[in-house]
C-alpha cells in the first residue's frame, strides 16, 4: 500500500507540474505586448504579400505594354519599307521605261536590217 501512495504522489506531482507549465505558456501567449508583436508581423507580413502582387501585377503590365510597342514599332517599320520601296520603284519607273523603249528599238532595228539582209526569196 505504502507504494500505491508514493505512486499515486509522483502521479500528483507530474499533474501539477505540467498544469503549472500549462499555465505559463497560457500566461506569455496572452502578454499583450507579445500580441501586438504579432499582429504587426502580421501587418508586415500582409503589405509585403501586397506589394509583392503589386510588383507582379506593374511587371506584369510593364511587359504587356513592351511587347506591344515593340508589335507597333515592327508594323510601323514594315509600312515605311513598304512606302520606301514604292518610291524608289516610282523614281525608277522612267528610267526602267526609257530603257525598255531604247531595248524595243534597238531590237526593232536589228530585225530590220536582218530583214534588208536576207535574201529575197
Amino acid at each position: 500500500m505504502h507504494v500505491a501512495l508514493e505512486l499515486k504522489n509522483q502521479e500528483l506531482k507530474g499533474l501539477k507540474k505540467a498544469l503549472e507549465s500549462k499555465k505559463k505558456r497560457q500566461k506569455k501567449k496572452k502578454d499583450p505586448a507579445s500580441v501586438a508583436r504579432a499582429k504587426e508581423r502580421m501587418k508586415a507580413q500582409e503589405k509585403e504579400e501586397i506589394a509583392a502582387a503589386a510588383a507582379k501585377a506593374d511587371k506584369k503590365k510593364l511587359k504587356l505594354n513592351t511587347k506591344l510597342l515593340r508589335e507597333k514599332t515592327t508594323v510601323e517599320n514594315k509600312e515605311k519599307a513598304e512606302k520606301k520601296r514604292k518610291e524608289v520603284a516610282a523614281k525608277k519607273a522612267p528610267e526602267k521605261e526609257a530603257k525598255a523603249a531604247e531595248k524595243t528599238a534597238a531590237k526593232a532595228l536589228k530585225d530590220a536590217q536582218k530583214v534588208s539582209k536576207s535574201p529575197k526569196q
